[in-house]
């Protein structure tokens, strides 16, 4: 088996992906870094999978890194190539509306989004997404770069104008209905090739002192909790259809449960699998994903001492 990682600078989960693909199924690797390479060099690799880790935050700092792994995509989604994830699902990564959009059509429960613009009616969008608190967020981006729980028109105002004055980032801006979670966590549910295989939880936490705990982020604070074994019927049935809604060969679904039942607050088909979570939940979840993706998808790869 051959495999191909595109990656932007390179962080713990590439580097595990490499060691698990190489010595466990005693297979090939290619790190190609997405800056530097080409589709060209892909093809002449011949692999028989690509996985794309290019991550969402990387918007954060080299937002034409991010179009330029969507162009790339695209032109191999045109080959028979297997890719993890293709150009649809990735979008759907890189832009929150996007992804807003696809569930929307299909009738999941996500918070209603807007794409803001030059031209728009603050009053009528707060209106229209329910009034306040609104979240603002950067449409492309991630790990809670310029999140924002606005609670009046001047926070507003001063949350998109911090996301407007960065030099780095040509991306969207997305006002955000703000959907009030039950629990004091969230759930993160991994799906692969349309079935959930597991699920842990996090912490909620705030960014102001003085306001309830309503926001899931590792990055900024959260903690992983382990969960049952067994991910609840309801919750594996919804993350599954919403999975399917953004094309996805794999996806990492932020879950909240709320007053309307589960919510999706977002997707991460490019999730950063931090060295902790195999402490926590007490196996390896990058070896369980490849394990997963190399079953569903016929790879033929013989695992070392077998």
């Amino acid at each position: 088996m051959k495999v191909v990682i595109l990656h932007h600078d390179l962080e713990n989960s590439e580097k595990e992906m490499k060691r698990i693909i190489e010595g466990k199924y005693s297979s090939e690797v290619l790190l190609l870094d997405i800056r530097k390479t080409n589709f060209e060099e892909i093809e002449d690799f011949c692999p028989d999978l690509i996985l794309n880790r290019v991550y969402a935050s990387v918007a954060n700092r080299d937002y034409c890194s991010v179009k330029k792994t969507l162009t790339l995509l695209k032109k191999l989604d045109e080959s028979s190539l297997l890719i993890v994830n293709s150009y649809d699902a990735s979008r759907s990564d890189y832009s929150k509306f996007f992804a807003f959009n696809l569930m929307n059509v299909v009738g999941i429960n996500t918070p209603r989004s807007f794409l803001y613009g030059l031209n728009s009616d603050l009053e009528k969008t707060v209106k229209t997404l329910g009034d306040f608190p609104i979240i603002v967020k950067r449409d492309s981006g991630g790990r809670g770069k310029d999140l924002a729980k606005c609670n009046n028109f001047e926070e507003l105002k001063q949350a998109i104008g911090v996301i407007e004055s960065s030099e780095d980032y040509s991306g969207g801006i997305i006002l955000q209905e703000f959907c009030e979670p039950l629990e004091s966590y969230d759930y993160r549910v991994w799906v692969v090739g349309g079935e959930a295989i597991l699920y842990h939880k996090r912490t909620l936490i705030s960014l102001q002192e003085d306001e309830p705990a309503w926001l899931a982020s590792r990055s900024l604070g959260s903690q992983i909790l382990r969960a049952d074994a067994n991910i609840p019927l309801e919750l594996k049935k919804f993350c599954e259809t919403a999975a399917e809604a953004i094309n996805s060969k794999f996806d990492v679904l932020d879950i909240i449960k709320t007053k309307n039942g589960f919510c999706v607050i977002e997707h991460n088909p490019t999730p950063n699998v931090r060295p902790e979570y195999k402490e926590i939940l007490g196996f390896c979840v990058i070896e369980k994903l490849l394990e997963k993706i190399i079953e569903r998808y016929g790879l033929e790869a013989e695992v070392n001492g077998e």
